[in-house]
């Protein structure tokens, strides 16, 4: 439905996402200056936890059982799962380095600014979901 309410649930998503983006550089900042970690260090541990955290929902929604299965009946799309997670893995690297490297503030900007031209193509593209 245009400009209905999955039009303003989107807004508010895309709203609390900046906002997160904004709070997050000076949480990173602080744990830089005490921590100082490598970037691959950072990115290693951000994975790690990431794996402790969702491994008990995909495993009590059964939807981690769902996966493998749907995998094992389906082997054509591991090839492509492997290459969307390096290409993953790929942009990880520049989003840690930009943490590591320059700073919070940088990536912050990386990241809004990437948002806002995902935004702008998604417009182009589909402009019946315009607000």
């Amino acid at each position: 439905s245009k400009g209905g309410s999955d039009s303003l649930v989107g807004v508010f998503l895309l709203l609390g996402s900046l906002c997160c983006d904004g709070m997050t550089g000076s949480f990173q900042r602080m744990f830089m200056d005490e921590f100082r970690p490598s970037t691959h260090k950072l990115m290693a541990g951000m994975n790690l936890w990431s794996i402790i955290i969702l491994s008990a929902p995909l495993v009590i929604s059964g939807q981690g059982y769902d996966a493998v299965m749907y995998c094992s009946s389906h082997p054509a799309i591991v090839r492509a799962i492997l290459q969307f997670s390096l290409c993953s893995a790929l942009g990880q690297n520049f989003i840690f380095f930009a943490i590591t490297g320059p700073g919070p503030l940088v990536c912050a900007t990386i990241t809004t600014t990437r948002k806002f031209f995902t935004i702008l193509l998604s417009v182009l593209m589909h402009p019946e979901n315009v607000l």
